[in-house]
């Protein structure tokens, strides 16, 4: 079965790069053309992943279905056009998902989409970009849901997309806002506290629940402490990461998945790293910072609350 997938697969792609070559180097048919060309391509590979129940062939499928932009891309950024697209494509995984309880097709949807978002905001801070920041935030958080509203159980793997969803989308609208000068900066945490608090609360409900803990109470309770932080202009980066640092540690401290551990020694570093470069504003101190209650202040305070935090829970 899995050799049969790899040859449908290197079909597919085949038909990616023959599109490919016909538009960029031949100029066959235009780039509207090649464009339908490759959604054609990406639709048929999906009903023979979803006909074979291939979970194989469907990762080429989305492979290619996130490369074929690349592939016809002229170097006129198009991004409403681009995203509008990959959108589409992420809904389609959504229902494949649903249907097939794929998991691996969701993560690799995942990256690309995180890659593309962080890539346009980063080239052309757009208000524009909001709209798809808070549709990817939809899909991929009901793709973390999707056993849970099944079984009231969430994996180790949706815990994690549940977090890399909510702190990802995070520092990506704050950034937009904090560029474009709106305010306040805090309405984008504060949203989404108020999406895992209720699910929190729904769980808090439901007396067949056994667990002394909250995955949603902690997401929740660390966006309530990172909107509060942001409102006091602290910098971006380093709070999201201190605060998520100090949640993946009590995610694992409750689940006992190694998983967080990891992630929790790789992203803690970082923490610290990154405040040290925050100090460094009180070197170059361009902007004539206040000696305390500034940016680089504020700050510090949240990474040592973290701190103190992670050391109790350590402690524990």
């Amino acid at each position: 079965t899995v050799f049969s997938s790899i040859i449908m697969g290197g079909g597919i792609a085949v038909l990616y790069f023959t599109t490919t070559i016909a538009f960029r180097e031949y100029h066959l048919f235009t780039q509207n053309t090649a464009f339908v060309i490759t959604c054609a391509i990406t639709l048929l590979s999906i009903f023979l992943s979803y006909r074979y129940n291939s979970e194989t062939l469907i990762i080429f499928s989305l492979f290619g279905g996130f490369l074929a932009p690349l592939m016809i891309s002229t170097g006129q950024s198009n991004y409403t056009f681009l995203f509008t697209y990959l959108s589409l494509l992420n809904i389609g995984m959504l229902v494949t998902v649903y249907l097939k309880n794929w998991k691996s097709v969701g993560w690799i949807a995942f990256i690309f989409t995180a890659i593309y978002l962080y890539f346009w905001t980063i080239e052309k801070t757009d208000l524009t970009s909001i709209i798809f920041y808070i549709i990817t935030y939809i899909v991929f958080y009901a793709f973390a849901l999707q056993n849970y509203l099944k079984t009231n159980l969430l994996s180790k793997l949706d815990i994690l997309m549940l977090v890399l969803v909510n702190f990802s989308s995070i520092i990506g609208l704050v950034y937009i806002f904090s560029i474009l000068r709106y305010e306040p900066l805090s309405i984008f945490p504060l949203s989404f506290a108020l999406i895992n608090i209720f699910f929190a609360f729904r769980e808090y409900q439901n007396k067949k629940l056994e667990r002394n803990y909250s995955v949603f109470a902690g997401i929740g309770i660390s966006l309530l402490t990172l909107a509060v932080a942001l409102q006091f202009k602290t910098h971006l980066i380093t709070s999201v990461w201190a605060i998520e640092a100090s949640l993946l540690l009590y995610v694992w401290k409750k689940t006992g998945h190694n998983i967080f551990k990891i992630f929790f020694y790789l992203l803690f570093p970082l923490v610290i790293l990154s405040q040290m470069i925050t100090w460094t504003e009180y070197i170059n101190n361009e902007k004539h910072l206040s000696l305390i209650f500034n940016p680089v202040f504020l700050t510090s305070l949240v990474v040592i609350a973290s701190c103190f935090f992670t050391l109790i829970l350590l402690k524990k």
